[in-house]
């Protein structure tokens, strides 16, 4: 049944039925909503409808319909997929950190940038919620690369956490003055640092 619900919320929209079964209604008392104007929707050939037109309702006006007569929507409500990016020039460090998280795939979402370079373009595409930063990367300073990050517009709200080897703590001080989040020092304690990103994500406490 959960999974059926599942299905449901994936859709954009819906016949009779399946808005009858998300609201706890029966079918009829949904027809009568929509022929009435209570439901907005539209219909398509086919069905028993009025001159065999089916009703279909699409998700933002069963949406609106539920909320406004206090009906619970978590049953279509897309859980939210947060995206994280790596920015992280080793290729073991970048498949632990990922690893950490990918698993979740229906709450995560991960990318992996191997070169500062990179890591602007590919944040101003993915928009991420958190970049999990190696400041000693290749090509450029981890310093330049946050601010690169910062400039991209949208991105005020991204959760900035530098993970590095380098142990400094001039330069843990000057990175978290400048605005990141956290500084993890490898090797990372992953399920620290996979709490970490929980707790600035306000998300309920990982396993």
């Amino acid at each position: 049944m959960a999974k059926h619900y599942e299905e449901l919320a994936a859709k954009e929209v819906f016949t009779t039925t399946e808005a009858a079964r998300l609201c706890g209604m029966s079918k009829q008392k949904i027809v009568n909503l929509f022929d009435e104007g209570v439901i907005e929707g539209y219909r398509v050939p086919g069905g028993a409808g009025r001159g065999g037109r089916a009703r279909r309702i699409p998700r933002k006006n069963l949406l609106e319909f539920m909320r406004r007569h206090g009906i619970p929507t978590d049953r279509l409500e897309k859980p939210r997929i947060y995206r994280i990016l790596v920015v992280e020039d080793d290729p073991v460090s970048a498949e632990l950190m990922t690893a950490l998280f990918e698993h979740e795939k229906d709450r995560f979402e991960v990318k992996v940038a191997g070169r500062g370079s990179d890591a602007a373009i590919l944040a101003g595409q993915f928009r991420p919620d958190v970049i999990l930063l190696d400041i000693m990367l290749p090509d450029l300073a981890g310093s330049e690369v946050f601010r690169s990050l910062r400039k991209i517009g949208g991105l005020d709200a991204t959760k900035v956490i530098v993970v590095s080897a380098l142990d400094d703590e001039k330069v843990r001080r000057e990175m978290l003055e400048r605005g990141v989040d956290a500084y993890f020092v490898k090797p990372v304690r992953l399920k620290q640092l996979r709490k970490k990103v929980y707790r600035l994500l306000d998300l309920p406490a990982a396993d």
